[in-house]
């Protein structure tokens, strides 16, 4: 008979569980032949060959003997039991055993489901033991500023992805030990924006070099407007008032556009400093883009995965308009930081 189990209800594969089993009879057992080679075990209706299966020896009970049976590393699914073969007890009038079937309340569950942490969130798995061919299920919590784009399964070498709007994941008897890796996206983030998003700290610094042009802050404060006569050079750099933590994005991206632009070699751009009282188109952290002779709307990006902290955001404006007659007329009327998404193989974790 099964006198008790260790473990009961869903286990890993890996769990370590001890059955005690007891034979009697009305008198006392005289003979017992079982061995480990006497005992099958099965996950289910399958015959399995867990890594450990050892059998105790055997101690005296009242009428009898009682063992204990130490099985692990059964990687089938299913409900454990197991069969003890005929002829293994044997009482004082010689009868033998039947073959015997005692069943558990162990279920094997042969995937082990892991929520991997990743910068922007979290999510909360359905279970963590599964069977081949269960669905695990999760819900998201996303920090403020995130949003959820889905996820990754990693297995071993392979990987898999999962859109932002299914959220589940069915197992399968290839991957016994997947890892669900979250990605989340920090929402861009406008420092100004013409018409839409103010510059709600304001400009602070303001650079010139050679002649002076006109600097106008487009009320209120979300455009900066750079004019002049021609036939002169002009430099001029103006840096938000406050700073910015870049941490958490990608990308900063000035859009500008010249509806009287200069006619010769003409650059305006955008750029991360620290020093705002200090020109900046040197910094690595300043791109730009060529303004020369052309009202299209134009675009320079700054990279900036290598940067963390805070910074300030600077305009930056060089006109050589020694040819022609007109004035010219420019804009930079957006400045947007693009947020990082952090996932799989950049989880934004130290």
């Amino acid at each position: 008979s099964l006198v008790s189990v260790s473990k009961s209800g869903d286990q890993a594969s890996s769990t370590s569980f001890t059955i005690t089993l007891k034979g009697t009879d009305t008198s006392s057992v005289v003979n017992s032949t079982l061995a480990v080679g006497n005992i099958t075990v099965k996950a289910g209706t399958t015959t399995v060959s867990p890594t450990t299966k050892t059998l105790g020896a055997a101690t005296t009970v009242d009428n009898g003997k009682q063992y204990v049976l130490t099985l692990s590393g059964i990687t089938t699914d299913g409900i454990i039991s197991i069969v003890i073969a005929k002829d293994t007890l044997k009482d004082e009038s010689n009868n033998a055993s039947v073959a015997t079937t005692l069943t558990t309340k162990v279920n094997i569950k042969s995937v082990s489901v892991s929520a991997e942490s990743v910068k922007g969130g979290s999510i909360t798995l359905s279970k963590t033991l599964a069977a081949v061919g269960d669905t695990i299920t999760w819900t998201t919590t996303a920090t403020t500023n995130f949003s959820y784009q889905g996820a990754t399964v990693v297995c071993g070498s392979t990987t898999s992805t999962v859109d932002s709007s299914t959220k589940s994941y069915e197992t399968v008897s290839t991957c016994k030990n997947p890892k669900i890796y979250p990605s989340w996206k920090r929402s861009d983030y406008y420092v100004w924006r013409s018409g839409k998003v103010n510059n709600t700290g304001g400009w602070g610094t303001v650079l010139y070099d050679g002649a002076k042009m006109t600097v106008h802050y487009l009320s209120p404060n979300y455009a900066i407007s750079y004019s002049g006569a021609p036939g002169l050079d002009y430099r001029a750099q103006v840096s938000t008032k406050k700073t910015y933590d870049v941490t958490d994005f990608s990308q900063l991206t000035g859009y500008f556009w010249c509806p009287d632009p200069p006619k010769d070699s003409s650059l305006i751009g955008v750029g991360i400093t620290k020093t705002p009282s200090s020109w900046g188109y040197s910094l690595a952290s300043y791109k730009s883009a060529s303004i020369k002779n052309t009202s299209a709307r134009k675009t320079a990006t700054v990279t900036l995965t290598s940067y963390k902290g805070s910074y300030y955001v600077f305009s930056h404006f060089l006109s050589k308009n020694t040819t022609g007659s007109n004035n010219f007329d420019c804009y930079h009327d957006q400045s947007t930081f693009t947020g990082d998404t952090y996932k799989y193989g950049h989880t934004g974790l130290s």
